[in-house]
């Protein structure tokens, strides 16, 4: 539930231009037992927003961690050729 209010959220700040770039399409991504919350792209303009979605207060070593996974999961050849934020 939580993660489908953050992409609500993402597709209302978006159409108030809140983003680097409008979205055309979001969803969540998911492949061999790995998975990317919510992933927003702009399919013309070649760029994909990839996030994770957490329920909980973070500290800078648990978001760091959070953010090198993320960045490890973003190579899959379905959103390779995506300019990534």
């Amino acid at each position: 539930m939580f993660e489908r209010v953050a992409r609500e959220f993402m597709v209302e700040i978006s159409a108030r231009n809140k983003l680097p770039f409008f979205v055309e399409d979001i969803g969540r991504w998911w492949s061999k037992g790995e998975e990317i919350d919510i992933v927003a792209i702009n399919r013309e303009k070649k760029k994909a927003l990839l996030m994770e979605v957490k329920w909980s207060n973070l500290n800078e070593r648990e978001v760091n961690r959070i953010m090198r996974e993320l960045t490890n999961k973003s190579g899959p050849k379905s959103i390779q050729r995506y300019q990534k934020y």
